[in-house]
């Protein structure tokens, strides 16, 4: 986003209308701009009145500076008779780097491999149509949608995934694309693991 200020407030103004529209309701194009520019003055007072602290700063100087923040933030909700609530942001487990597979353990993960990629390989020939789903383009859609979700769940942590660590959110993602490859065999008619 741009810093000049009228930029800005068109930026929002045209956003602000456009949402109006799509929800079926009707604005007056300058209200909205007079509500935005209030809104965006607003903003800029208080982070004008209330720097972040700067990025070395001393343990110190940084909690007194918090402590100012907060205050100021505290004192600008009750102006507005709001209330103040504070969601913990959650922590980031760090990736567990494993020691290299070999042996049965490497067979199986480069198996499991091939056939996610057969799994996700595009039909030959195979061109979207104006209209069609994308889902269309591959011998098994249902599965590639499943190995989808699956995969933006493992990497968000959301969905079934959520609240898991990093290790339990990667076991659960493996065992799952193993039951997809499981199911895959009714698709290719090969097996895509044999023990």
């Amino acid at each position: 986003m741009t810093h000049d200020p009228h930029e800005r407030r068109d930026w929002f103004v045209k956003n602000t209308v456009k949402s109006a529209k799509e929800a079926g309701i009707d604005v007056d194009p300058e209200a909205v701009q007079r509500a935005v520019a209030r809104d965006l003055d607003t903003a800029d007072k208080f982070k004008a009145e209330n720097p972040p602290p700067p990025a070395k700063a001393d343990a110190e100087a940084r909690e007194q500076s918090h402590a100012k923040r907060r205050h100021a933030v505290e004192e600008f909700a009750a102006q507005r008779d709001s209330q103040l609530f504070e969601k913990p942001l959650p922590k980031r487990d760090r990736p567990l780097i494993l020691p290299p597979l070999s042996g049965v353990d490497e067979e199986r993960r480069l198996a499991m491999l091939r056939r996610l990629q057969m799994i996700c390989q595009p039909e030959p020939g195979r061109t979207l149509k104006p209209g069609e789903s994308f889902g269309t383009m591959f011998r098994a859609p249902k599965l590639v949608d499943e190995i989808f979700m699956h995969s933006i769940g493992f990497s968000r942590g959301v969905m079934s995934y959520v609240g898991l660590s990093y290790e339990d959110r990667q076991r659960k993602f493996t065992r799952a694309i193993e039951d997809i490859c499981d199911r895959s065999n009714a698709v290719f008619g090969v097996n895509w693991w044999v023990k």
